[in-house]
């Protein structure tokens, strides 16, 4: 599970900011937090902020820092304004990722990451990648390696712990680093992809899992909305007597008269479309509870032409489900994007309610909807703020919990929107040479 994550100098921002996933003194949905040895931790954290605030940029670059660890191409790039409206150190500037994580009833009680990164230009390479963690029975941390890249030798330093629970592995990390000299991959990740000791592999399986969160759907080519990949989960899900009827009960909370969903080849000929041979996948047809008769063509049309909303749920539902059941980190950026707030306030009541949340799953998401900004629904240490300064291009953050005198019976959301915890959008400047 995640405890913190932390970045500097990513996108837009400069300094050092850190999303903490620990509770605070809260009394409030006690019952919510997940229990992890020493840890009681938060199971949602709503990022709320303006416009181009950078609520986007902090979830890219826990995603980024995912992506690195289970061995995906390395795409963040450093902060770039001077703060006098030019571009700044862009090509030549290190990028900071500082990661905690804990498993919940396993020997490692804790896992720290720590990776400094240096891109340069368009070609990101790793300089510095350190691994502690608390051994079983102790009660700080230790190096389990520590790997520095020493660019006169052109290869790099590696640096491994003295403890007796790090010597267990201290084999496999020599040979591991020797045969992964290059700095557009981690050590972290090869050590993790061998799976040959539990510290490694449960940090690389949990970045695989985080870093295949949800991503919004979009039209296919010429193959429609309605056109999933042969790989998509989806395909699992409906063909799964075991998952597809909670597949269609959380649909049907958009449109109850969805009884049902097939699954037709997409190499298969259909009356709409004809040219599929060379694609593989599935097209999603939706069942109607509709009276009268059932006419193929209609269908079909009806399903190409079905709500956004439909298809967004449809394909947020399974990465929910799974992260529920098995545990893991959902991310996604705008959550509420072709969702009815209520639909919205039924996802973070699953993660919330330790009956429908038996796995230890978080969710992470950026929203505008202030409606849900409410105590019915967070802890004000779950409300996250993105702001950014107009001076400098700077992003910052901080808990709705860091801000003085913030009672828990107080209206949250009238409180945001008359600007009492910041983070809105500015909509005086230059008010008057705005045409209405």
């Amino acid at each position: 599970m995640l405890i913190s994550f932390c970045m500097e100098n990513i996108y837009s921002f400069n300094e050092a900011v850190t999303l903490d996933m620990t509770a605070s003194a809260i009394k409030a949905h006690s019952y919510s937090l997940l229990e992890a040895g020493r840890y009681k931790l938060l199971p949602v954290a709503a990022i709320y902020g303006a416009n181009a605030s950078g609520k986007s940029n902090l979830v890219q670059g826990l995603e980024d820092l995912l992506s690195a660890i289970s061995g995906g191409v390395f795409r963040s790039f450093g902060f770039a304004l001077d703060g006098k409206g030019g571009m700044g150190q862009l090509c030549r500037s290190e990028l900071h990722f500082f990661i905690n994580l804990c498993s919940d009833g396993s020997k490692e009680d804790l896992v720290e990451c720590k990776y400094t990164i240096q891109a340069i230009a368009y070609s990101n390479k790793y300089v510095k990648e350190e691994l502690r963690c608390i051994p079983p029975a102790k009660k700080s941390l230790t190096r389990v390696f520590l790997r520095e890249w020493d660019e006169a030798e052109g290869k790099w330093s590696l640096k491994i712990g003295t403890s007796p629970y790090v010597k267990t592995f201290s084999k496999e990390i020599n040979y591991v680093s020797e045969m992964e000299n290059s700095q557009e991959a981690l050590l972290l990740t090869a050590l993790g992809k061998r799976a040959q000791f539990p510290l490694f592999d449960k940090i690389y399986s949990w970045a695989v899992q985080g870093v295949s969160s949800y991503k919004e759907p979009y039209m296919t080519g010429n193959f429609g909305p309605n056109y999933i990949d042969e790989k998509n989960d989806l395909v699992a899900f409906i063909n799964d007597e075991k998952t597809k009827d909670a597949l269609y009960s959380f649909i049907r909370s958009i449109n109850p008269l969805i009884q049902g969903i097939s699954l037709v080849s997409a190499a298969e000929p259909t009356k709409i479309r004809t040219k599929n041979k060379d694609k593989d996948g599935y097209f999603l047809f939706f069942d109607y509870h509709i009276s009268g008769e059932d006419n193929e063509f209609y269908r079909l049309l009806m399903s190409v032409k079905e709500s956004k909303g439909v298809f967004t749920a449809l394909h947020l539902f399974p990465k929910i489900f799974s992260i529920l059941h098995n545990g893991g980190l959902l991310i996604v950026d705008e959550l509420e994007n072709s969702l009815h707030p209520l639909l919205m306030a039924k996802i973070v009541n699953l993660f919330t309610s330790p009956d429908t949340n038996p796995g230890k799953g978080q969710l992470i998401f950026t929203t505008h909807n202030v409606l849900l900004m409410d105590k019915k629904y967070f802890r004000q240490d779950e409300i996250i703020f993105v702001e950014k300064d107009n001076s400098t291009g700077s992003s910052s953050l901080y808990r709705l919990s860091d801000i003085d005198g913030v009672r828990s019976d107080l209206d949250f959301c009238k409180n945001y929107i008359y600007g009492a915890f910041g983070a809105l959008p500015n909509l005086t400047e230059n008010e008057e040479n705005v045409p209405l």
